[in-house]
């Protein structure tokens, strides 16, 4: 077919179908601009694959079909952007101003507080005997579950969690009382699987 040919079609296609297409759109995005984007990449999307069309269904139910897929497309994308204000204030959709925004993650004193706490927390465990040291070491500080730190310390699943029990009791006796809550707390966390 020749470009000219093809440039008609086009254009007759999007005469034809673009008003519905778009209404089609809207009720799904609700908002001009996303409708308007999911029409485009309607068309796009249509003029690539036109191979693909069997003739199985109307133009229009194929056309409707890929302007439905592209609506969702745009909502899911929607979804996943982070919108922010950059306005000094809320604006229309009660978005909060930019100077307002706190990260999640822990500031540097926080960071610093828990580097020195895991400093401290080692070098008392150093200080247990060598049988709650090594299961106390492989569960606490190298995270390991109870069943890999008994394997690893090759003794059975009870013995490890008796062993971190005792040694947990010991910690809490040596510890600062303020070292990660309460001494009584930190006897009572449940030992992880």
């Amino acid at each position: 077919m020749r470009t000219e040919e093809t440039r008609f079609l086009l254009e007759e296609v999007w005469r034809s179908h673009s008003r519905r297409l778009l209404t089609v759109a809207w009720r799904i995005t609700r908002n001009r601009e996303d409708a308007e984007d999911a029409l485009q990449d309607t068309f796009l999307r249509s003029f690539t694959h036109c191979g693909d069309f069997g003739g199985r269904s109307s133009l229009s139910t194929w056309l409707t079909r890929i302007a439905i897929n592209s609506s969702l497309m745009v909502l899911r994308k929607r979804r996943t952007a982070a919108a922010v204000s950059l306005e000094d204030g809320e604006d229309r959709a009660g978005l909060q101003p930019v100077a307002f925004l706190r990260d999640a993650g822990p500031g540097p004193e926080e960071l610093a507080l828990r580097r020195d706490g895991v400093k401290s927390l080692r070098k008392h465990i150093n200080r247990l005997p060598a049988m709650l040291r090594q299961p106390m070491q492989l569960h606490t500080l190298d995270q390991h579950s109870v069943q890999e730190t008994a394997r690893l310390c090759d003794i059975s699943v009870s013995a490890a969690k008796s062993r971190l029990f005792r040694a947990r009791t010991k910690l809490a006796s040596s510890l600062p009382t303020g070292f990660g809550g309460a001494r009584r707390e930190s006897t009572r966390q449940p030992l992880a699987s």
